[in-house]
């Protein structure tokens, strides 16, 4: 699946590699955000694919320096929400990878 709405989303937002990022919780997000994470942690509950992995490196295509993924979902509360029936295994190649219990 493409996270490319993620880029989209932040498209106005300025940053810079040292900055910390504020990323929105689900409480804060509106419209298209919102929407984009629940097919996406739905799609994930519904199809329970064994393995799922999480870019956590910063340089993600089209998103403002020092986006990461992985701390943006962490950080909105979507993988408390979504990820419950999975456990981290292990990081390998700047992904965080996670196991189906």
């Amino acid at each position: 699946m493409s996270a490319f709405p993620i880029a989209l989303i932040y498209s106005d937002v300025e940053a810079s590699d040292s900055m910390d990022f504020n990323y929105r919780s689900f409480s804060d997000m509106a419209g298209e955000e919102l929407q984009f994470l629940t097919e996406l942690g739905e799609d994930i509950q519904a199809n329970r694919p064994a393995l799922v992995f999480i870019d956590a490196e910063t340089g993600l295509q089209a998103c403002p320096a020092g986006f990461v993924t992985y701390d943006y979902l962490a950080g909105s509360g979507w993988l408390e929400k979504y990820m419950t029936d999975y456990r981290f295994l292990l990081t390998c190649r700047g992904f965080r990878a996670y196991l189906l219990n």
